[in-house]
């Protein structure tokens, strides 16, 4: 993840934290100065950003972690999904033993969809956004 991405994220959590003030807080900053906010703003960042990165670096390496194990299960299945319309035994189980019966569901569901979008713009030949290449039809 980039730095900029990570300073995003970052922003974005201190402000909810920010937006959970109370009441209370919220009449003491309209009474401040402007140059009172702005300082009691950063010192808060200041504050919070530790507290942001370490949970934001956990989240990131749960999922790391998770992709890490659930991806090739999923790739198989989408793979096949796409190819025969169904997951075979052996993949099923393995989704089986690690997500419950509403996130089997979303996995069937989820490549059916994407694959009705690129069915619905590939018939009605939607061009490509500016500068995006098509997908190399020999990958296909």
């Amino acid at each position: 993840m980039s730095t900029r991405t990570l300073g995003l994220m970052m922003g974005f959590a201190v402000m909810l934290a920010g937006s959970t003030a109370s009441a209370g807080q919220h009449d003491e900053h309209q009474a401040a100065t402007a140059d009172g906010q702005a300082t009691a703003q950063v010192a808060q960042c200041r504050q919070a950003q530790p507290r942001v990165a370490a949970t934001i670096a956990a989240a990131l390496k749960r999922l790391d972690d998770a992709r890490q194990t659930n991806s090739p299960a999923l790739m198989r299945a989408a793979d096949q999904l796409h190819a025969k319309s169904v997951i075979d035994d052996a993949v099923w189980s393995t989704l089986k033993s690690r997500y419950d019966e509403n996130q089997l569901m979303d996995v069937v569901v989820t490549v059916g969809q994407y694959n009705l979008v690129s069915w619905y713009l590939n018939t009605l030949g939607t061009p490509f956004e500016e500068g995006v290449a098509p997908y190399p039809m020999s990958a296909r």
